[in-house]
């Protein structure tokens, strides 16, 4: 591809990692600089000597200047907050990067950052000698109201944050374009004033191009589909701009997401990267037409996700960074002398994790890539717990997480590009990079002979709890890979604080089998439920998470509006498509309780099928004034069967109901999906409900469910999952992805055998697929390694009777333990939401009930999440500021928190 003025690519690096919680073993090529945190965007000056990645995670955001010629970065620009947008004016002297807000917790972010309250373009001067910029006065946008951005959003927020992502900038450099991604609009600035006029878009705007005659703008919006056509030359107030549809390809333009907008400089035609429909459409800008929709999703199904384009500056080739694939894709644009014809892919390149932007130097002789999640989560030695006082400095925890990677190397000759495309196919798949699938048993009660559903269980029940590592669990379990020291829940008969808590937890694990190295794929519960119940949390999902966890405005939306939809829709909706029988039991997040699923039609069906008085995830423990008084209609136990106190809601009693019924008229679903969350607790606070007993609560209610199921006559047909949605970061001496799961049923090996095999969410949800006959939802749960290690072909219809815990599930807690401080910052965290309250300070509550301060309290397990150690830090010193005014800490950490994470 390259001229033939530029180096030959000999020896060009190659870097293995393997990322443990996503199974997978990565080789990306080029030469890699580590930048700062989630670099989702990112441009080359015009000469070629710099690139600038922009650092848009939930942390300290900023513009990495990056030499093009030995990798070394030269410059960190702070931003109070970022998303990618990013453009430079022709002569390369000034540089325009979106702005957001400051994060809530960002108190160790560098003073004097201009910007802060977001919603501006920030604007760099690059010295002509040196290359260095500084920063100039940044360009407020105007003020904008409504748009689906703060609409669709958990509480609505008409007024909140515009979000600008996309820029563009006119070839005389005098208009720039940014595309409002809450706001439904776009803003035409004058370079020359600062002044801006606002556009109605389509909705959720994210891209923006400049056709090459610089008279027309092109703005991509993600969940139409289509693209906004804006005259430049016209009066902005009067002239209707024009939407162009077709770009989603054969599968519809309804939440195709098309992100990344590139101009062709020598035709009349724009590539947009259609993310969430997994290929490029090229659109004729002479017709305001689709030409052509290039296709590059896997036969396994969607989740590649192209996310960048850039073009050879011969125009022979079109590159795209596929975030999903971790890979560079080379797309020809017109046909080679032998092998590819225009339009055809001539290979993939790998690159390290999540790969976000795609450039190529003015000369064509490199090719240069940034990948948002680096080489993954990795050890974090280094990083001590925050206590009570001063926090830990944050350089000490995030750079080894979630740190972006610039891979930079030689121009690739398409020989090198198909010789790859192996490699990153075979990488996709779990395992040692060979691409290798376990294969199907000889004779598995899984599947059939023929690989069609299995004829041996036609009922499966899939339990989903809460935020719990192994170690908490089964960290003295002399039989798997445990650390006794983190234990914090044990069974009947164990001594000290710790006994008396999970007896069924650890008499299921020795009934059937303990999973010892079972990992979560997601971070928190943001996309914790969103792959539980369908598999995939998509791009938008996987940059808002950072953009909302940090406070920074981005509207909490995942799982409830078809902004943050997969491309196949959940669990529920592919059950209606094969028409699979099923339940929903409480799963908030999984487009079951918002009307308006237009894009998979099937949600009539779905909510038909769903439970409306079982409570949902966002249900835990007691609300109002009723968290210190159990018997309350305002509180819900997940244990029932005479365990819940008569006025209380009960998980297993509202099952049982559905279960009883349905069992008279032999119709119990194929597919039962229900939530228990108790085992989140709701923190120390005196007189409230003891997280103790919560989790006990949660403990027995599993049992019920097991006992229940198994003294029916489905039994013999019937088979467990159970797994948390996350584990967050909580201690783990392995990975703090690990987590305690469990499959039980009459197919499942008995005896408490330890499988070692290497599972994860996506696994479970593999397995009950191949169960049902259920076709995969995403790449990732097509690849995932199925559980068949864990079934055995002769059954045991040994029903199991549930153990009552020897810790009371009413009990108030004493707090004896609890430090007055701890009590105080119990009472005033916002424990009636899911998640809103960072698990590690929970994790830390928990530990003083245990243990009072007698006893360290352990750091989160290695890869802990980030995004939670953010929020923990924003509490903390939101918390500590406040704590001499206990009701206006409460109302702060309220805002600061519940809308974060309300999952």
């Amino acid at each position: 591809m390259a001229a033939g003025k530029c180096s030959p690519s000999i020896n060009i690096p190659r870097s293995p990692v393997s990322i443990a919680n996503l199974g997978m073993s990565l080789s990306p090529l080029g030469r890699l600089t580590k930048v700062g945190n989630l670099p989702t965007g990112g441009a080359l000056t015009p000469d070629g000597k710099q690139y600038w990645a922009v650092d848009s995670g939930f942390g300290l955001d900023d513009v990495k200047i990056v030499d093009v010629a030995s990798g070394v970065v030269l410059q960190t620009l702070s931003l109070p907050g970022a998303y990618g947008g990013i453009v430079f004016a022709a002569d390369g002297l000034t540089a325009y990067v979106s702005g957001e807000p400051v994060g809530a917790g960002n108190a160790i972010a560098p003073e004097g950052l201009m910007g802060t309250a977001g919603d501006v373009i920030h604007v760099f001067k690059r010295d002509p000698v040196s290359g260095l910029a500084s920063e100039q006065t940044p360009i407020t946008l105007p003020t904008t109201v409504g748009g689906s951005g703060r609409t669709f959003s958990l509480p609505p927020a008409p007024t909140g944050k515009a979000w600008p992502i996309g820029l563009a900038l006119t070839p005389d450099g005098k208009t720039l374009v940014t595309a409002l991604n809450s706001a439904d609009k776009a803003v035409l600035i004058s370079t020359a004033t600062g002044s801006g006029t606002a556009v109605a878009t389509g909705n959720y705007p994210y891209g923006v191009a400049i056709e090459r005659n610089g008279r027309y703008a092109y703005v991509s919006n993600e969940l139409d589909g289509t693209l906004t056509k804006i005259d430049l030359t016209a009066n902005p107030t009067t002239t209707q701009p024009t939407t162009i549809a077709g770009l989603g390809g054969p599968d519809g333009d309804y939440g195709a997401h098309p992100q990344n907008v590139l101009a062709d400089p020598a035709h009349d035609r724009l590539f947009v990267a259609v993310t969430n429909n997994d290929g490029v459409a090229v659109v004729n800008t002479a017709t305001d037409s689709v030409d052509r929709f290039i296709s590059l999703k896997r036969s396994e199904g969607f989740g590649v996700a192209p996310s960048a384009l850039a073009l050879a500056p011969d125009g022979q080739t079109l590159f795209v960074a596929n975030a999903g694939e971790n890979a560079i894709v080379a797309i020809a644009l017109a046909d080679r002398p032998t092998g590819p014809k225009a339009f055809d892919i001539i290979g993939k390149l790998p690159t390290a994790d999540y790969p976000h932007d795609v450039q190529v130097t003015p000369d064509g002789c490199s090719l240069i890539w940034s990948a948002a999640r680096g080489n993954g989560a990795g050890p974090n030695p280094g990083y001590q717990y925050f206590t009570f006082g001063p926090p830990s400095p944050y350089p000490a925890y995030v750079p080894t997480l979630l740190t972006g990677q610039v891979g930079i190397l030689p121009m690739p000759t398409d020989a090198l590009f198909a010789s790859q495309r192996e490699v990153v196919d075979h990488a996709v798949i779990p395992g040692d990079g060979s691409g290798a699938k376990p294969k199907v048993p000889v004779d598995t009660p899984v599947v059939s002979a023929d690989g069609s559903a299995s004829t041996k269980i036609k009922h499966v029940f899939y339990i989903v709890r809460e935020n719990r590592t192994y170690d908490q669990i089964f960290g003295s379990d002399p039989r798997g890979n445990g650390e006794p020291a983190l234990e914090m829940f044990d069974d009947n008969g164990k001594s000290g604080p710790t006994g008396g808590i999970t007896p069924n937890a650890h008499a299921l694990s020795r009934e059937f089998v303990l999973l010892d190295n079972f990992y979560e794929n997601s971070e928190v519960s943001v996309d914790g439920h969103l792959i539980t119940g369908s598999s995939y949390a998509t791009d938008y999902v996987v940059k808002a998470i950072h953009a909302n966890y940090s406070g920074r405005g981005k509207p909490y939306d995942f799982g409830l509006f078809p902004i943050t939809y997969p491309p196949k829709g959940f669990l529920f909706d592919q059950a209606v498509r094969s028409g699979i029988s099923f339940r929903n039991y409480g799963e908030a997040a999984a487009g079951s309780l918002v009307a308006g699923n237009n894009r998979t039609n099937v949600q009539p069906q779905v909510l038909l099928n769903t439970n409306q008085a079982y409570p949902t995830d966002a249900m835990i423990g007691c609300t109002g004034t009723a968290t210190g008084a159990p018997n309350s209609p305002q509180c819900v136990f997940d244990s029932g069967l005479g365990g819940a106190p008569a006025l209380a809601m009960s998980r297993i009693d509202l099952f049982n109901r559905d279960l009883t019924a349905q069992l008279a008229t032999n119709s119990v679903p194929a597919f039962n999906y229900l939530v228990m969350t108790n085992d989140h607790t709701q923190g120390v606070t005196p007189n409230g409900r003891d997280p103790l007993a919560m989790v006990a609560d949660n403990d027995l209610g599993i049992g019920q469910l097991v006992q229940l199921i198994s003294n029916s006559s489905i039994w013999p047909e019937s088979v467990i999952f159970i797994v948390e949605d996350d584990s967050q970061d909580g201690p783990d001496h392995v990975d703090a992805h690990r987590a305690p799961a469990f499959v039980i049923g009459p197919w499942v090996k008995h005896g408490g055998s330890v499988i070692h095999t290497a599972y994860n969410q996506y696994s479970v949800i593999r397995t009950i697929e191949l169960i049902l006959g259920m076709p995969a939802l995403s790449i990732h749960d097509a690849n995932a390694t199925p559980m068949f290690d864990v079934f055995n072909n002769t059954p045991d219809n040994t029903p199991y009777t549930a153990i009552a815990p020897t810790q009371d599930i009413l009990a108030l807690c004493p707090c004896a333990n609890v430090s007055a401080k701890g009590s105080a910052l119990s009472a005033a965290l916002p424990w009636g939401q899911v998640d809103a309250v960072p698990q590690s300070i929970s994790d830390r509550l928990l530990w003083e009930r245990l243990f009072g301060r007698t006893r360290p309290v352990p750091s989160p397990g290695p890869h802990a999440s980030p995004a939670e150690h953010q929020r923990a830090l924003a509490a903390m010193n939101l918390f500590t500021a406040l704590k001499a005014q206990p009701e206006v800490a409460r109302r702060r950490l309220s805002k600061l928190l519940v809308a974060k994470d309300p999952d």
